[in-house]
């Protein structure tokens, strides 16, 4: 589970850091590994924040 959380928390940082630059290419990768990953309470939180990171670059 620390592995997830891990990798959540590197897929958060670079889509912050893609919208603080706005270079949005090459993020499909991050987004893609948050939707194959089934959401359990122990990563609800890291979830929830890169849906929130998605959908403000999808606007």
């Amino acid at each position: 589970m620390l592995a997830k959380k891990s990798l959540f928390s590197l897929a958060i940082n670079v889509l912050v850091l893609s919208i603080e630059e706005n270079k949005f290419e090459n993020i499909d990768f991050y987004i893609d590994f948050a939707n194959k990953v089934p959401t359990n309470p122990d990563i609800f939180f890291y979830k929830s924040a890169m849906a929130f990171f998605t959908y403000f670059i999808q606007c």
